[in-house]
């Protein structure tokens, strides 16, 4: 596990002057395609999107332009953010920043599933982001990601 963990930092993409590391391409690659997803579903969408959710009803809406595309641009400002900010060990600032690319992502799909007839359980976005939560915290305490 380890040797996949140093693999993964030591990988390297510049984009532009950007220099991304592996557990940068973890954060960003779930953001990117849940706003290719967004895209692609925009004809079955309708012109108003339910984006918030509470009891497993819709409690928010709004524009279908608005929410294709701001919450992958909120995942890529929060992953640009904790990647500035982190002041940890590499392999946990990628874990870090793994972790809110994804459940930013996981949390975007489901809104597209929702607003394209699916329905499925807001567990599917609670559990990972509860459960990712936990595992960061224990990785920390126990140095685990050092």
């Amino acid at each position: 596990m380890s040797s996949l963990v140093s693999t993964l930092l030591r990988t390297r993409v510049a984009v532009g002057p950007l220099d991304l590391d592996g557990g940068d391409l973890v954060a960003l690659a779930p953001l990117v395609v849940s706003l290719v997803a967004g895209l692609l579903a925009w004809p079955a969408l309708h012109a108003e999107m339910a984006v918030h959710f509470s009891g497993g009803q819709p409690d928010r809406y709004m524009p279908r332009s608005v929410a294709v595309w701001l919450v992958p641009a909120i995942g890529l400002a929060a992953v640009a953010v904790v990647r500035q900010r982190a002041q940890d060990a590499p392999a946990f600032r990628a874990a870090v920043t793994g972790f809110v690319g994804w459940v930013v992502a996981i949390a975007h799909l489901y809104v597209l599933a929702w607003n394209l007839g699916v329905r499925v359980s807001t567990l599917v976005v609670l559990v990972p982001a509860l459960g990712g939560a936990v595992l960061l915290v224990v990785a920390q305490k126990t140095r685990l990601l050092s």
